[in-house]
This record gives structure tokens, sequence and C-alpha cells, in this order.
């Protein structure tokens, strides 16, 4: 069974007053096997802290979510003081991890500079050269050892790219030119005949393409640079080119937050957007997906640079099926943490002198049961197992024996046209190991019954207890399938869990199939 994990933030608002820890926790997460840890904090800025689970425990691993799952180790030192989980993380550890983000990214760059989307990929993905090299630059500056000549390589790439300005035909495009901008001016490289051409067309920048422009004019910190920039942030020139941001979530909050925690953290516009940020979250305490994620994250470590919130010290009174324990929290010890074992006993109620945050983080694994397929607005994922035989033909699988060789069928419906960044797990029974083989239907997908074109895997990731699948892009709607090979290694009794198929850009876009429980004999 997986290791489940669910995060609650609660704000104590209210001095004098008891809550109970527990209500809102999954009862079956809470009956099944694991531990449930508590964070306090006296600042607001610990509600950051759903982001950084978000991003720490996330399983892929394109440019992208590579890029961003750098930020919350990046945002360590920063954060140190605010986030109680920081304080378990050694700097050799945040090192090695960061170094380790680095190597990754590199294994995407291409030799023009450029990045692509996955590993192996030899097709650029122009709208994330900007952010992996960000990711570059910042690790570097974090003490990772980032070769000169690939940060030399992005530059003249990004440079390039700058001259096609004038073809941009949308708000995404000219927005990835005001990143890269801002990345090429932390490189040393600043471009300012660029700067100028996108001030002087304000109305084809979204509110995070202005941020973008602004933090690269900003970067040499002249006074007239600075008025250039808050000028910029503050314009309410219309937008008069097409809109085609086709993320599912925007991250104007987040960029705009940015720009002023580093152009004028003081200036009344910053608070603000901090609000406005903190209340974007959805109901898990983070905002909704890794890029998103990345980039709010990004912008407050740069505000908590300057943050002076949480020094009022505060005393907090938690309940326990063992008695009261006393929790004090001042500027000398700003966090603290306690953690529990799930039990049938577990008791937790707080009380609270002054304003607190407590962030509740429950991992666990629950009894193993039967599960039901899910289906959630016409996407739905089926699977099937079936043995293949000595000639190649196969059958409907029955029960296994050790050695058989098994092909594993995956079969997804998607409701709708245009779906982008989809990702299709299954996770093996332990008496099952995925086979690494050129099998044909993991290069090309069966084509729907509609007759509709198909889909194709854009990578795949074959590990020991489970088979990955990614499309970038799925043109048309209807069903597709993919299949892959497993052996059965070992007799006993095991569960498959459920098969998922997910948008990595809208997490709520996601079906799950039936599990399914096998016994094998000897």
């Amino acid at each position: 069974v997986p290791l489940l994990r669910q995060s609650e933030f609660v704000k104590l608002n209210q001095p004098g007053t008891g809550r109970d820890l527990l209500k809102d926790l999954d009862q079956s997460l809470l009956d099944g096997y694991g531990e449930l840890e508590l964070e306090f904090s006296t600042s607001p800025l610990t509600e950051a802290a759903g982001s950084i689970d978000f991003l720490m425990h996330y399983p892929h691993g394109c440019v992208e979510q590579t890029t961003s799952g750098l930020m919350p180790w990046l945002a360590i030192e920063p954060l140190r003081p605010l986030i109680p989980a920081f304080a378990k993380v050694s700097p050799e550890k945040a090192r090695t991890v960061i170094q380790t983000g680095v190597d990754r990214l590199l294994t995407m760059q291409l030799t023009d500079g450029s990045f692509a989307y996955w590993p192996g990929s030899t097709e650029t993905c122009d709208w994330a050269a900007s952010y992996a090299g960000l990711g570059l630059i910042l690790a570097q500056q974090n003490g990772a050892s980032v070769p000169a000549s690939s940060i030399e390589k992005l530059c003249n790439h990004l440079i390039a790219r700058l001259r096609k300005m004038t073809f941009a035909k949308d708000v995404w495009e000219f927005d990835q030119q005001a990143r890269a901008l801002w990345v090429l001016a932390l490189a040393g490289k600043p471009q300012g005949a660029y700067h100028n051409t996108l001030s002087d067309r304000l109305h084809n920048l979204s509110p995070s393409g202005r941020a973008f422009l602004a933090l690269a004019i900003a970067h040499t910190q002249t006074k007239a640079d600075l008025a250039t920039a808050r000028a910029i942030l503050r314009s309410t020139k219309p937008i008069r080119v097409s809109d085609d941001w086709w993320m599912p979530y925007e991250t104007d909050a987040a960029t705009k937050l940015l720009a002023w925690a580093t152009i004028d953290v003081d200036a009344k516009e910053t608070s603000a957007l901090l609000d406005r940020l903190l209340n974007e979250r959805n109901p898990y305490g983070h905002w909704h997906n890794t890029w998103a994620n990345g980039w709010a994250l990004l912008a407050i470590t740069q505000y908590a640079r300057h943050d002076q919130a949480g020094q009022q010290p505060a005393t907090l009174t938690l309940e326990t099926a063992d008695g009261p324990q006393a929790i004090r929290l001042d500027p000398a010890n700003p966090t603290a943490t306690r953690s529990f074992p799930l039990g049938p006993d577990l008791k937790l109620a707080l009380a609270n002198d002054t304003r607190a945050f407590v962030r509740l983080r429950l991992a666990a694994k629950p009894k193993i049961a039967p599960l039901k397929p899910v289906a959630k607005g016409g996407l739905s994922i089926d699977r099937f197992y079936e043995t293949v035989n000595p000639d190649g033909t196969t059958t409907t699988l029955t029960e296994p024996t050790v050695g058989d060789l098994i092909k594993i069928t995956l079969r997804v419906t998607l409701p709708t046209d245009g779906t982008r960044y989809l990702v299709v797990e299954d996770p093996l029974p332990a008496v099952f190991e995925a086979v690494n083989n050129d099998f044909a239907s993991q290069r090309s997908a069966i084509a729907p019954a509609t007759g509709q074109q198909n889909w194709s895997v854009s990578h795949t990731e074959l590990r020991t207890e489970r088979a990955v699948f990614f499309m970038d892009y799925v043109g048309a709607r209807g069903t597709y399938s993919v299949s892959y090979l497993a052996r059965c290694t070992l007799a006993g009794e095991a569960t498959a869990p459920q098969a998922k198929v997910e948008s990595m850009y809208d997490p709520s876009q996601v079906a799950l199939s039936a599990s399914r429980v096998f016994r094998i004999g000897e």
C-alpha cells in the first residue's frame, strides 16, 4: 500500500479558544499506520509550508518540475526560522539535493543552450528555457557547481530568441521574452535595448510579464531604473494582444509579489499581494501545480528576507492522551514541532493565548481494502492483465505463477480535445517487476475507436515498483491505450494499488482504476 499524505493548515486567530486538530483529517488515514507531525509558528509565512510539502514530494521530473522542485531547497536558509521542517535539514543535505537537481537539469540542456522537456529528448521546449536557466543561476548562487559553458550557452540561446520578439503573437510569448530578460540580467548580461523595446509595448505584457520586465530593469539598482520598474508595476495599460494563456492557474500574484519584494518591499502593494497570494491557495494549502507553486515559493522566499512578522511570543497548550503539553514560541525559538504515532487513543486539541499557526502533516498507509475505480467528468482509466504465451499470443490473466510474463494495458478515456501534460501511473504489486523492453505499444498508442489520431508517449519511466507514461499533448478526445510488460517474480499475496491518470498542470483532473489482489503460487 503506498504511503499517503494529507496536510492541513490551522489559523488560531481567537486567543483562549480550543481547537480539535483531528476533526478535518481523513479518518481512513488516521485509522491506518503512520505518524502525525505538528508544526507551530507565529508567522503567517508558515503558510508556505503547503507549497514546500507539495514540491518536495512531487514524484515526476520534467524540466519545469525539476526546476520547481529546486525552489524549496533554495528557500531553506531564508525560511529556516519560519518553517519548522527546515530545522531538520542540514546545509550539507540541502547542497546535495540542489546539486542533484542541477545535474538533472543539465541532462535536459541541448547543445544550443535551450532545454528539452524530458531527459533524452532532442526537441527544444521554448517556454521552459528561461525557467530552467533561472533554476541553474539560483542554484549556482547557493553554491551548486554549474558549468560556465552551460550558462553561456543558455544566455546565447535566450538572446537569439529575443531577436524574434517582433514575431511574438500572444501574451504567453511576450511573457517568455520578459522572463528571459530578467534571467539574462541575473546572469550578468542585461539587454538594455530590449528593455526599452518591451517598455514601449506594455500593452503586450500580462501582469506577470510586466513584473519580469520590472525585475530585469531594476537589477542595476540605480534610482532611475528602480523608478522605471515601479512605474511598470503600477501601469494600468490594458492588454491589447491575444491572450493564449494555456495553463489552468495564473501566477500574477506570485510574480508581482516577487517583483515588489525585490524592488520596494515597503511599498503598500507588497503586503497586499502577500495577502492575495496566500488567499489563492487551494484547500490543501498550496497553489495547485508545480509551476504555480514554484513561483509562489520564490516570491515568499524573497519577501521573507525582509519579514519581521511573528516576533510576538506565544504560549500554546496542546491536550494529548497523555496530558497537556506547553509549547512556547518566541524570537529565539520561533517554531516548534511535535510528532505522534497514529493509534486508537490519539487525541490532539490546542488552546492559544495569541495568534498562532499550526501545520498538520499526516503520513499513513491505510488498511488494505478493495478500492473501486474513480472517474471524474468523463476522464477514466481501466487496467487489464494478460498472460503472454510462449508463442507471443496473450490470454486473460487469472492467477499467475512465478516466472510468468504479463502484459499490462492501461486504457484511458479523455473527455476533451487538446489535453496537455498528462501522466499515466501504474503502481505494481510487490510480486511483479516491470520489464525494461522496447514493446511496440510503448512507442505509439493504439488508435481510439473513433478513428481519431493516435496519442504519442513523450517520456516513459519503468521503475522497480511502477510504470509511468507522460503525454505532453493529446490533440483529440477519445479512448487510448498504452501497454508494457512485467514479470511475476515472487510467490505470495500482494495488492496492485489503483492506476492513475492525472493532469500535471491541473491535479484536480484525476481518475483511478480499481485495485486488484494477486495470490501467486510457487
